[in-house]
């Protein structure tokens, strides 16, 4: 794993999301894939770009609440159509990309698809949770 995580770190240095926006779709992800791991480790990231605990706590809110700025709304609303839907529907790629450039619209389907991969990958490996993780709350 070591060569694809660096490539996967590297990759998401150069992507249009901000990280805040990243780390919002990741937990996103993890609440979708109840994977403890992908949630309790990217908790702290979030907050070290500005998320707070409501924010957080909405993420794994269904529906999600639209405490969210437009465009991290919509990131989200996209995120969840991939997970929810498998791919994304004409009407949701009319109604969310207003917001998006193109080339962030594909980062967004890299970030997701990555973290399906994640989140399978820990939750089936059951990836023991490093001890200074362990106080972050859970979904």
């Amino acid at each position: 794993m070591g060569s694809f995580l660096e490539y996967w770190v590297t990759s998401k240095l150069e992507m249009g999301l901000s990280g805040r926006e990243q780390e919002l779709i990741i937990l996103r992800m993890a609440y979708h894939y109840k994977c403890f791991y992908v949630w309790k480790h990217h908790v702290p990231a979030a907050k070290e770009f500005g998320a707070n605990d409501a924010e957080i706590e909405a993420v794994k809110t269904s529906p999600l609440p639209s405490v969210f700025p437009a465009r991290e709304y919509a990131l989200l609303m996209l995120t969840d159509e991939m997970v929810e839907q498998h791919t994304i529907r004409d009407e949701a790629w009319t109604k969310w990309n207003g917001n998006l450039k193109r080339s962030e619209l594909v980062d967004l389907v890299s970030i997701v698809s990555q973290y399906v991969f994640f989140s399978l990958l820990n939750n089936s490996i059951q990836i023991e949770i490093e001890e200074p993780l362990r106080k972050i709350p859970g979904l």
